[in-house]
């Protein structure tokens, strides 16, 4: 008799506990038809997870181009439980990300925990925001860049060493790693204002700590992802190590105590960030640097005047940046400007190994300018209209970022079609898939920098080509990072030839992963003196 009694028991326990597995998917599918109720395509989503899981079996950069031929310029998926709806029309962009961007400020909520990263401008949102952009701005203006470009030049004289070294040997030369050391000197001397070889010493606490943030394990990776955000905060789960981040906060305060304890000031970014304050020369700069962004994006006046409004809000505060959010922005600099820069000098050196006729044209102009001048300065680098249409074609075929997205603060009527953005939900630019359409851009997969000159500028479409973002919350690194690009690859290619080898990757296999882009195998070339 017990044992029936256990038995039944047992038999009860298995069915609530199937009822309710049954229960809770149906829950969860149901949150899931957002999109499709009003009917719009999309990839069909799975419980729990909505669409995030399908990265993990197939590489992100096809699921990205699968979907944009399959769904179209408009689609609803699902990032875990948050609904996005992915947009590529030109006018729906302008719309949102422009227009409307008031609506628009936010990026996706941050999955980190650490106060620090939490007060960068990547995860600030909101009031905040608008007053940290705000007061940091100045430090990205042309002005201050111009300062800062003879340190740039200064890190170039070690890129040039090894450049020699690998020409007089005729060695092979990872490219990735190569530039990746350039970035990171001149990041350790631009934003911390501390010196570093890491070509030489490889060992250096601050190259070993900054490889370990830029390099984050896939475990902790999926751990982020999928806690909850109340598990995350009470056993401090983050991406990044804690002791990584300590060393950066450490060192970052132990210059700014130096600093004012000297009262020596340096020109970098980490003094502009202590003395930041917000004119109103500063602030036309800053509109000024967000229009010249969107190449082929021909803003009216109205567009330029609401950009001005949103960052203005902010300034009347005259409130300067805290100590943690100095370190924070500091610590950005990094991150965003490390992967970014090295892989955009990477591929571009590619594109011209493989491209002899477009490498020699280019060649002839920085040679033809520099010896003019003798010398490589700031208003040269903004003169040479081929290595801009070359760097510009090498952004459009490998973005920096695959999507970039803005979160609605509340739910949202498109006018064009009807289709409601609820509260929280994203919507995202699907960057690498708009600049591969040839719709967009003629035989997309071939580069060819002459889309770009002056004489063909127009026939891009306003919106099409996006590489660093648009609106308001663009890339506010932007132009540092082209500076320092357009410096690297005048130096180098006013000394040598860049070369394809025996194991040179033709065509080039790309990957993306955490939305960033990267080579399936490295990027190895030869170079060859040329005087």
């Amino acid at each position: 008799m017990f044992e029936q009694i256990a038995a039944l028991c047992l038999n009860v326990a298995l069915a609530l506990a199937v009822g309710s597995i049954v229960l809770l998917f149906f829950y969860k599918s149901k949150k899931f038809d957002y999109w499709s109720k009003q009917g719009l395509k999309g990839p069909r989503p799975v419980p729990i997870f909505g669409n995030s899981y399908e990265q993990f079996i197939k590489p992100a950069n096809l699921i990205e181009l699968d979907r944009y031929e399959k769904y179209g310029k408009v689609y609803g998926y699902f990032d875990l439980k948050v609904p996005v709806l992915s947009i590529a029309d030109p006018e729906l962009i302008k719309l949102i990300f422009v227009k409307d961007s008031n609506l628009f400020i936010n990026r996706h909520e941050s999955r980190r925990v650490d106060s620090v990263n939490l007060k960068s401008l990547l995860a600030l949102r909101d009031e905040n925001w608008k007053r940290v952009r705000s007061t940091v701005s100045p430090a990205f203006t042309s002005g201050k860049i111009k300062r800062m470009l003879k340190t740039i030049e200064e890190c170039s004289s070690s890129l040039l060493r090894i450049l020699n070294t690998k020409a007089e040997r005729n060695e092979e030369v990872d490219m990735k790693s190569l530039f990746g050391s350039f970035a990171m000197n001149v990041i350790a001397r631009c934003a911390f204002g501390t010196e570093t070889d890491t070509y030489k010493n490889p060992n250096d606490p601050f190259v070993t700590n900054a490889i370990e943030w830029l390099h984050l394990k896939f475990s902790r990776v999926l751990l982020t992802m999928f806690c909850p955000k109340f598990f995350r905060k009470l056993f401090n789960i983050d991406p990044t190590p804690q002791r990584v981040v300590f060393f950066f906060v450490q060192l970052t305060k132990h210059l700014i105590n130096q600093r004012k304890e000297s009262k020596i000031k340096t020109n970098d970014f980490l003094q502009l960030l202590i003395d930041a304050e917000q004119s109103s020369t500063d602030l036309e700069n800053e509109i000024k640097d967000i229009n010249d962004g969107l190449i082929g994006n021909s803003e009216s006046r109205e567009e330029i005047e609401r950009n001005a409004r949103l960052l203005n809000e902010a300034k009347h505060s005259g409130k300067k940046l805290s100590e943690e959010e100095i370190i924070a922005q500091v610590m950005v600099f990094l991150v965003a400007g490390y992967e970014t820069t090295a892989s955009l000098l990477s591929f571009t050196s590619y594109c011209l190994a493989i491209n002899e006729s477009v490498q020699e044209k280019l060649y002839d102009e920085i040679k033809t300018n520099v010896d003019k001048i003798n010398e490589i300065n700031y208003e040269l680098l903004n003169s040479l209209p081929y290595l801009n249409a070359v760097i510009n074609e090498a952004l459009r075929i490998y973005p920096p970022v695959m999507r970039t997205d803005r979160q609605a603060s509340q739910d949202y009527k498109i006018p064009i079609n009807d289709i409601v953005i609820p509260k929280g939900g994203l919507v995202s630019i699907p960057i690498l898939a708009i600049h591969h359409d040839p719709n967009n851009f003629s035989e997309p997969e071939k580069f060819i920098p002459e889309r770009f000159l002056a004489s063909n500028i127009e026939n891009i479409k306003p919106y099409t080509y996006l590489p660093f973002g648009s609106g308001p919350r663009n890339c506010i690194g932007m132009r540092f990072a082209l500076a320092e690009t357009k410096l690297a690859l005048c130096k180098l290619l006013y000394n040598f030839k860049l070369k394809p080898c025996e194991n040179t990757d033709i065509p080039l296999k790309v990957r993306f992963s955490a939305a960033l882009v990267y080579p399936v195998k490295r990027i190895i070339l030869k170079v060859e003196k040329r005087r």
